[in-house]
Parts: C-alpha cells; structure tokens; sequence
C-alpha cells in the first residue's frame, strides 16, 4: 500500500483531566456509528498528540476517512493502537503531509517497529490504495475525539476492501498480516459476534449459524457479487483467508 508515513516524538505534555483517546466497549453489539457504547481511554499522551493532527487536517478541509485499527475497534474488535491511519483523497496527499509535519511530525519511512514504543505512527493513505470511496462512508465521531467528526466506511464495504486487498497480494508477503487480522478480527468481532472463550461454551454449529442468518439480514445491494460467499467461507473456515492471493485464477 502507499501510503506517507511519519513518526511523532513522545517529548510532549499531554494536558491534565483530558479525554485522550476513545475505545469500544467491547460489550457493545449494535450497529450504531454514534459514540455510545464508546469509553474514555486515560493518560495516553499519542491520542493526544493524533487528536491535534486530525483537527489539522479536518481545518483544512482535507476530507478524513477513518482506516486500520481505528477503524475495527469502532467494531469491537480491540487491539493496541500502534498507529492511526486516515485515508484521504489522492489530490491533497502532498498538502496533508505538509500539515502533519507542520505539527512537529518528521518523516519517518516505513520501518514502524524501529520507533513503535517511543512515539506515535500517523499513516496518511490515499484513497485510491483502499478500494475505497467516501459514498461506502457515513459520518460519525471519531473514535479518538468525539467533537471531530469524520468518514467511517460501512463494516460491509470495508470488509470487501480488505478482500480485494488479500487477494492482489501474493501467499506469504508480510504485508498481508495486517490486512488478514482486521479482516478476521471484524468476522469475529462484528459478523460472528462472539470471543473465542464463549465460543467454547457453545456448539460451533450455533454460533456459525447465528452468524448466517445475521449476515442475510443485511442489505449487500452495494457490495460486489461473489463478496458475501467469501465471507460466509470465513466464517465458517477461518484458514480460508490463507487462498485469498493473487495466486489462485479464481479470484
């Protein structure tokens, strides 16, 4: 994916009795955008720090659609934030990176673990990398401030992104790691509905077919033929992501 990368230093105050940062409430199961069923997160200097970016970039008018880990935890698939990726369109990437260094973020290259437990990564991504639109968008509080509002795709148009993302992408490239776990980890967190550890208290067989009928209640009108069979494979078989590659003529 292309995307400009940059690295903020961790030498910063982060103001005292601030919300500085948002996650879900991993209890939570509906489908709302709204910032209900999200709690505060305290003392986290880097949402801070990605809070003053993002209301850069939003005073600019530079259109802001929520990716990557932001975007899954919204869903209830909780993970440590290593980074904040924002996706924006193709034409204001150049004006975007300059505002984000602008904010004393230098450039940084691609390497995230090098620096990961000393600052914050900010990934600038265009859309056109995504396989997204902001029309698969709604718009909703960010998750990291709700004052700012932004883009969050619909879980459907996002999760058919991350397919399309799998299955250009070559059996065995490390840059299918993080594509492969916000796919399964939003089948888990949002399709499924249930952890592993409830899983065990119940037949696999009901909660697989709990999942289906969820999934045949949504509207798949806007999302492409042959995406919702996939997603029922996985489902049913999470090792089915492992064929999703640029190497089986099917695809």
């Amino acid at each position: 994916m292309v995307s400009s990368t940059f690295n903020a230093s961790s030498d910063f105050e982060a103001p005292q009795n601030s919300d500085l940062g948002l996650l879900p409430d991993p209890n939570l199961r509906d489908d709302s955008l709204t910032p209900e069923g999200i709690v505060p997160l305290t003392g986290k200097p880097p949402h801070y720090q990605a809070r003053r970016v993002l209301n850069a970039l939003l005073n600019k008018n530079i259109p802001v659609m929520e990716y990557g880990a932001q975007f899954v935890f919204r869903h209830g698939h909780t993970r440590e934030l290593m980074a904040y990726e924002w996706t924006i369109p193709d034409a204001q990437m150049e004006k975007a990176s300059q505002i984000v260094q602008e904010h004393g973020i230098s450039g940084f290259g691609e390497n995230l673990m090098e620096t990961a437990i000393d600052g914050v990564h900010i990934h600038i991504i265009p859309l056109s990398a995504t396989f997204l639109t902001f029309e698969d968008a709604e718009r909703a509080p960010s998750i990291i401030d709700t004052d700012a509002m932004i883009h969050t795709p619909t879980p459907l148009k996002y999760m058919e992104s991350l397919i399309k993302q799998l299955i250009r992408i070559p059996a065995g490239e490390i840059c299918r790691g993080p594509f492969e776990e916000d796919l399964l980890g939003l089948i888990r967190s949002y399709v499924i509905r249930q952890h592993e550890p409830e899983i065990c208290q119940v037949t696999r067989r009901q909660v697989i077919d709990s999942a289906y009928r969820r999934m045949e209640s949504w509207d798949w009108s806007n999302v492409g033929n042959g995406y919702d069979d996939i997603l029922k494979e996985l489902v049913e078989d999470p090792g089915f992501i492992e064929e999703l590659t640029s190497d089986d003529p099917s695809f």
